[in-house]
């Protein structure tokens, strides 16, 4: 009996010291619960994508200028340390004036970096049209940009093997993250990872121009996804840029030269590399009545105009050009196109210049 009090009483007293134990630990443990909950950050992020170099305002596009109203008005109303601006790619080309850029081979797209800098940009990542100029322009452009780019799935193929290649970023990125700190007066850090589509690689053109075979003459072309004016000149092999685009928009009257927009499935006319620009034909002198000559068409000529100005018929044209006048349609001639052409066939009617009838 005694021995089972004395062990009842052993268990109750290591329980309370056990208990004690616990207690005054809890007591001398420091708090784990903060004595103030951090301030909350309101902040706002303004985003674009796919300008594609729109900087004027033509049809749907609003053009930067009215972008950048609204991120000021929204600027304006926060704070503007309260605001960040990002862009997710597809920045620069599409439009006449950012691919032309300041006429330079490496100069493409500047136009559009300039206005991003301006606009006060935090940080922007890759589209897939960034590489239709190739990774020099593209380097150029990131260079003159005031903000980061950044990509964590680009990198370098430094072993010849895609599959095989480390995690060296490119020349062209800044980082595959960017951490910003946002907010006013409390503060939070705000990261941004660069992410770009995998299908890249299979739907940007190569900056390497593999001529393809093409018409001697003025053909059709189907645009295809993701195609643009550049895209398939530079495809089609046509050497001249700058002169191509011009004569696309003489071939092409329902394409807006300012925005040069296209869509996929549209049906185009596309010259034949090195067609020339078309330049007024000089006239020969002292050539006997229905001498042939080799005329280049215009923009705004017409079949009567042309008979007009060489004294021919439309008759004679057309017998003379049934295989230049595409698909015997004697109704369509293109700027640059070369017609033969008999003139003096018939003389020019004198303007008679009317006289005064005396009245008896």
């Amino acid at each position: 009996m005694s021995k089972n009090i004395s062990r009842r009483a052993l268990t109750v007293l290591v329980t309370l010291v056990i208990l004690f134990s616990l207690f005054s630990s809890a007591l001398a443990a420091p708090s784990t619960v903060p004595a103030q909950l951090p301030a909350s950050v309101t902040f706002t992020i303004l985003h674009t994508n796919d300008v594609h170099g729109q900087l004027e305002a033509s049809g749907s596009n609003p053009g930067m200028a009215r972008v950048a109203q609204v991120i000021n008005d929204v600027r304006t109303a926060v704070g503007a340390s309260n605001v960040l601006l990002v862009d997710a790619g597809d920045e620069m080309q599409g439009s006449l004036l950012s691919n032309l850029g300041d006429g330079t081979a490496t100069g493409k797209g500047l136009p559009t970096i300039a206005t991003f800098n301006a606009m006060g940009y935090n940080v922007a990542t890759f589209g897939n049209h960034e590489f239709d100029w190739g990774q020099t322009v593209l380097a150029a452009r990131t260079t003159q940009a005031t903000y980061p780019f950044v990509t964590a799935n680009i990198v370098k193929n430094n072993t010849g093997d895609c599959a095989t290649a480390g995690w060296t970023k490119p020349d062209f990125a800044d980082n595959p993250y960017e951490v910003i700190t946002v907010g006013a007066p409390n503060t939070v850090k705000v990261a941004f990872i660069g992410v770009t589509t995998t299908e890249t690689p299979t739907i940007t053109p190569t900056p390497t121009i593999t001529t393809t075979p093409t018409a001697s003459g003025i053909y059709s072309y189907v645009v295809k996804e993701g195609e643009t004016l550049i895209s398939i000149i530079q495809s089609q092999g046509l050497a001249d840029t700058q002169n191509a685009l011009v004569i696309i928009f003489m071939l092409n009257p329902t394409i807006d030269p300012v925005t040069d927009f296209i869509t996929v499935g549209q049906t185009i006319r596309l010259p034949p590399p090195n067609y020339p620009l078309p330049t007024p034909t000089s006239l020969p002198t002292g050539l006997a009545d229905g001498s042939k000559i080799t005329y280049r068409v215009l923009s705004g000529d017409s079949l009567g105009s042309i008979a007009n100005k060489l004294n021919s018929t439309i008759k004679s044209i057309l017998d003379l050009n049934k295989t230049a006048l595409t698909n015997g349609d004697t109704s369509i001639i293109y700027p640059g196109q070369l017609l033969v052409v008999s003139i003096n066939l018939v003389t020019p009617m004198p303007t008679v210049i009317p006289t005064a009838t005396a009245t008896p």
